[in-house]
């Protein structure tokens, strides 16, 4: 399918849900699979009207929870993904990971040059950040903040696309963490299969003014969990290419980590 800048659009019409909470859908131009509703969801988070954190099973009580599970325990209003998680023991991510203060994965990843950072105590730095470890190295900041985990870069610190180069392409329902030039925090998600680089150059296309941006999830585990006191929003992948090529699953899987946030005065979940 013809892939030129001229498919993608111009606009984002976001709807706020809340102070400093913004979701949108557009249209996805170019795809390899004619499968689920072709439209990616984006939410927009202005940080300083969240507490965000990582909250890890293995930090909590050793149990696993959707993504609605996760919202409903810990009264957060939104939930996604904490980056991928290993299949040996499935409680652990795959890179490194710190949730409250807390390690629970203190070995990094060779070649997951991106690490997403919440919740500062430090009054000149920002309160959500994903480092791009090839500028800068995490261990500048981290003393200074209490959940951070890492993941694949998608684009670098200056807006670059970072192409990836998989032995095996893979295409999949995705969702992806970034921020853009004005520091907010911009979740992306689709459950129409795309490859990574698809996605990153989806992003940049768009009029979101992306930088650092990072892969957490791809296929069923893939997932979105958003609650206001008017509003819910409720997104889960399927497809994955090479071990899961279908459209059937219909409900969120059990996750050891979530990255969960919460409004900090207003639309609290009761």
């Amino acid at each position: 399918m013809p892939d030129t800048s001229s498919h993608y659009p111009k606009k984002i019409s976001w709807k706020e849900l809340q102070q400093g909470l913004f979701y949108a859908e557009v249209q996805i131009p170019h795809y390899t699979f004619n499968i689920s509703d072709k439209k990616l969801t984006l939410i927009k988070i202005q940080p300083q009207f969240f507490d965000a954190e990582i909250y890890s099973a293995l930090v909590l009580d050793s149990t696993k929870r959707t993504i609605e599970q996760w919202a409903k325990d810990f009264k957060l209003n939104i939930v996604i993904n904490a980056g991928m998680y290993s299949l040996v023991n499935t409680y652990y991510p795959v890179g490194y990971m710190k949730a409250k203060n807390n390690i629970v994965q203190p070995n990094l990843k060779e070649n997951f040059w991106a690490m997403a950072c919440f919740n500062t105590n430090h009054n000149k730095l920002p309160s959500f950040d994903i480092i791009d470890m090839t500028i800068e190295p995490y261990d500048s900041v981290y003393v200074y903040y209490s959940s951070m985990v890492q993941s694949i870069r998608m684009i670098d610190a200056h807006g670059k696309q970072v192409i990836w180069k998989p032995k095996q392409l893979i295409y999949s329902s995705m969702i992806v963490i970034g921020e853009d030039n004005n520091q907010n925090m911009i979740i992306a998600f689709t459950r129409t299969p795309l490859s990574a680089n698809q996605m990153s150059k989806l992003l940049l296309q768009l009029p979101l003014q992306m930088k650092t941006t990072m892969y957490l999830e791809g296929g069923p585990e893939a997932c979105l969990y958003v609650e206001t006191s008017d509003t819910v929003i409720k997104k889960n992948g399927s497809y994955v290419s090479v071990t899961f090529p279908t459209d059937t699953n219909t409900r969120y899987w059990n996750l050891p980590n979530v990255i969960g946030l919460k409004c900090k005065v207003h639309e609290k979940i009761n």
